[in-house]
C-alpha cells in the first residue's frame, strides 16, 4: 500500500519529468526510468521486477503521448480535408 510520502515522491517525479521534458526535450529515459526504478524498490516490490516495472511504465507514458500528438496533428488536417471538400461540391 501507498503511504502518503510515497504518493508525493511520485507526484514529484511526474511535475519534474514534464518540467523538464518541456524545457529541455528529456523525460522517460533520463528522468523517469531511474527515478521509478528507486521509488519501486522503496514500495518493497520484488526486486528481479523492479527495472520491468519502471522500463516498462515509461513506454505505457510514450504510448499515450504519441498517440496524443498523432490526434493533434491528424485532427486539424482531417477537419482542413472537410472543409476543401465541402467548398468544392
Amino acid at each position: 500500500m501507498l503511504a502518503g510520502l510515497d504518493i508525493v515522491l511520485f507526484a514529484g517525479l511526474g511535475l519534474t519529468a514534464g518540467v523538464l521534458s518541456e524545457l529541455f526535450g528529456i523525460g522517460g529515459g533520463m528522468v523517469i526510468v531511474p527515478r521509478l526504478f528507486y521509488l519501486l524498490r522503496q514500495v518493497d516490490l520484488p526486486q528481479p521486477w523492479l527495472m520491468h516495472l519502471a522500463a516498462g511504465n515509461s513506454l505505457c507514458i510514450m504510448m499515450f503521448t504519441s498517440a496524443s500528438s498523432a490526434m493533434a496533428v491528424i485532427l486539424p488536417l482531417l477537419l482542413e480535408r472537410r472543409r476543401g471538400l465541402d467548398a468544392t461540391v
